[in-house]
């Protein structure tokens, strides 16, 4: 994938999110930044289409001007360095007004933005989550050697419970801020990889009823429900899907064992990453219990199969082949990011969620004890 290309995911993946029509207007981002910045590159929701402006800044001043339906989250990024295949964020924000000022920080790399109340508003939450990440970056990163994969566990259990905060204080504040652009945003985001669906949805409804009858805001509550289907506790729909061999095959047949249900791709590198550590598990757990169920969210045969063959994955592989298009199985479960997986247990109810790791076994027969308990 090409430099430009990786650019472009990145400012999709940030910036398509509300759709709440405002007003249509004109903005201007004017003032400095650090001198060591010589490009950037801006994106965000125009009015006809995404939006990626480069913009060359002039001794460390910087002019641009955009249109967009206000509220709108906009991210920039740093480009001066054409061989950087990672180029730097240098700040996501939300402009609520006409004029955007720009001034550098002291540290000589982030910038202050002044873009409106929204904007202010969510600054007083990113405060909070900053402090968050500060204890990982500086109480907790220098204990451990990140290049070892079991200090890394042990760094991220230790990290876990400061993680967990991070959405109760995101819920916190949509509801202090229920007519927010930036609230709409923040639950836009958690409903992708939500771990309790239901939760989310009164959420939802909490929000004030021009978010909610948005266009974003609808597709959050569709996504939402699509969600649902996938909550601890909640017996799984049937699935009947063709395997390699176009041969059908029905999750409901593994009834009697508990199964994982994984969603992956042959395009997908963390999930292909996640591999060993899946046939570790199946080689370790044994097969009267255990089966895994595996659905490829791959539009190419050939890649599915040749992907299947090379990582060497002996259990069950089915696929629609749509990927994740409108009506295929990764829209109905409301999925657009993975690896993800569902541990079912023996009737079918959903007792487990992504689980992964090197210790993806040992986690599967502890949830096995307590169900069988």
């Amino acid at each position: 994938m090409n430099v430009q290309k990786k650019i472009m995911l990145l400012l999709m993946a940030v910036v398509m999110c509300c759709s709440t029509v405002v007003a249509q207007k004109a903005f201007l981002m004017e003032g400095t930044v650090p001198i060591s910045i010589r490009q950037v590159l801006i994106g965000y929701d125009g009015l006809q289409r995404q939006v990626y402006d480069t913009v060359a800044t002039v001794g460390g001043k910087i002019y641009y001007q955009g249109a967009a339906e206000l509220p709108v989250k906009v991210m920039v990024l740093d480009i001066s360095d054409p061989d950087n295949d990672f180029p730097d964020v240098i700040s996501t924000f939300y402009v609520d007004q006409e004029k955007v000022m720009v001034s550098p920080k002291s540290d000589g790399v982030g910038i202050y933005v002044y873009a409106g109340a929204t904007q202010a508003e969510f600054e007083t939450l990113q405060e909070k989550i900053d402090s968050i990440k500060h204890i990982w970056q500086t109480t907790i990163m220098p204990k451990y050697d990140l290049e070892d994969r079991a200090q890394v566990n042990v760094a991220l259990d230790e990290f876990a419970p400061h993680r967990e905060q991070i959405p109760g204080l995101e819920n916190a504040f949509i509801a202090a801020h229920p007519r927010s652009y930036a609230s709409l945003d923040i639950l836009s985001r958690q409903s992708h990889l939500s771990d309790d669906a239901q939760s989310l949805l009164r959420v939802w409804e909490g929000l004030d009823d021009r978010l909610k009858h948005s266009k974003e805001g609808e597709e959050v509550y569709r996504r939402l429900l699509a969600r649902r289907k996938l909550d601890r506790g909640v017996k799984m729909d049937s699935v009947a899907l063709k395997s390699v061999s176009d041969k059908e095959i029905d999750l409901k047949t593994l009834r009697g064992k508990y199964v994982l249900v994984d969603f992956w791709a042959s395009w997908c590198g963390p999930c292909r990453g996640e591999n060993p550590n899946l046939i570790a598990a199946y080689e370790e757990l044994p097969r009267d219990k255990f089966e895994i169920y595996a659905i490829s969210l791959d539009t190419n045969k050939e890649e599915w199969k040749n992907a299947i063959k090379e990582d060497g994955l002996p259990w069950i592989h089915v696929s629609d082949l749509v990927g994740m298009k409108k009506g295929g199985i990764a829209f109905r479960y409301g999925i657009n990011a993975i690896p993800q997986n569902v541990l079912l247990d023996p009737n079918g109810i959903i007792v487990g969620k992504d689980l992964r790791g090197e210790r993806i076994a040992e986690t599967i027969r502890e949830i096995m004890a307590k169900v069988e308990k």
